[in-house]
Parts: structure tokens; sequence; C-alpha cells
């Protein structure tokens, strides 16, 4: 079960009760471990979204449309950001700072067809100075590992146009879709350009 595959700690199951997006990204990554190396995987019972794809998600050869699960990544990030506090709409309205994507990874490992049944699990799988990455893993019915979509976002000034460093309340509701469950400490000097050099190449938003 997914208390096995935790920490190995006695409380493994309080972990699991009180950090359920934790719990689901661990098990999510153990499954793409395990397809990477080619091991077969495991369903997994711990989930943060379910989704069914529907007509409008597929292409004319009947598989989903990558750049379409890419939409669909983007949204069950964004919400699963906003059900640990972090409304991105809130955070636009302020006007001080946007967050866009500046790099997607995307890895498609089996066809999705129409009318299949996924679950998505999501967490924040980095957190660094001035940016973050949102994962997530998309697993079939059977814990079949279907796909995987990584998006590196930025911290952007929207006063310079430039990079900034991730404020501190930020960077406390990523750290609950991390597994590690602590928040890194941020850089000594703010404001930082964010190391990527993508995200350095950033212009005016």
């Amino acid at each position: 079960n997914l208390a096995s595959m935790t920490t190995g700690r006695p409380d493994d199951r309080t972990f699991l009760l009180r950090y359920p997006a934790r719990a689901c990204c661990l098990a999510t990554q153990m499954l793409h471990l395990a397809g990477a190396n080619g091991g077969a995987a495991s369903p997994m019972p711990l989930v943060t979204q379910p989704y069914r794809f529907l007509l409008d998600d597929i292409d004319a050869a009947g598989v989903v449309f990558g750049p379409r699960l890419i939409a669909i990544a983007h949204r069950a990030a964004e919400e699963a950001l906003a059900e640990v506090g972090l409304d991105f709409a809130a955070v636009l309205k302020e006007g001080r700072i946007a967050l866009p994507i500046v790099k997607i990874d995307a890895e498609f490992r089996a066809p999705i067809h129409h009318g299949d049944q996924v679950n998505l699990g999501i967490c924040c799988t980095r957190i660094g100075g001035g940016s973050f990455t949102m994962t997530v893993t998309v697993i079939s019915a059977t814990g079949q590992l279907m796909a995987r979509i990584s998006q590196i976002q930025a911290a952007i000034d929207l006063a310079t146009g430039n990079g900034m460093t991730l404020p501190l309340s930020l960077r406390n509701h990523l750290v609950e879709l991390t597994l590690e469950g602590t928040v890194p400490p941020p850089p000594s000097s703010a404001p930082t350009a964010p190391p990527s050099q993508e995200i350095a190449a950033w212009g005016r938003v």
C-alpha cells in the first residue's frame, strides 16, 4: 500500500493524512521511476485529480493532442496550487508579480484515447531562488505511466520586467506540494535573477 512506500517511519499513516498532496507526489514519482527503469508501474490509490479524455482532447489520429495534454496539465497544476492557497488570479490582480511559464518538458510514454480515464498526480518538484517547477504525472486506471509534464514558472517583477526572488509567502504555498515539506532558504541577496538561462533572458512582461 501507499503507506509502505513513504519514509518507513512509524507515523507514515499520519503523514498520508496530513500531507496528501506530498504523498501523491511521492507515489507519482515512484511510478515514473518504475516506468523509466522498465519496471511495471503499480496502481496508486491516492491521487490529486481524476480526468476523463473527451472528444475535444483528441486529434485526427485518434489519440490525445499533445498540446492539449500540456494545457490540461497546466490547468491541473493551477488548481492544485489553488487548493493550498495560491490563487493565481488574486496574484495577478495585485499587479506586482507575474508567474509566466518559461520552459515546458513533456514526455509521452503511451497513447491516450477518447474515453480513457486517468489520474493526474501534481506536485512541486523544485523551488529555486526565482522560479519553481510543477510536475504533472498522468497515470492510467491500471497504473500505467502515460505521460509526464514539467513546467518551470518564473517570478517576474511587473514594475521592471525583470526576474525576482520568489516571495516567502509564495514559497510557503509551494512547499505544501513538495515531498520535503520544508521551505528551502531564500537567497541571501534580493532581488536575484532566476538561475536558468531561459528565465534570465525573459524580457518585459
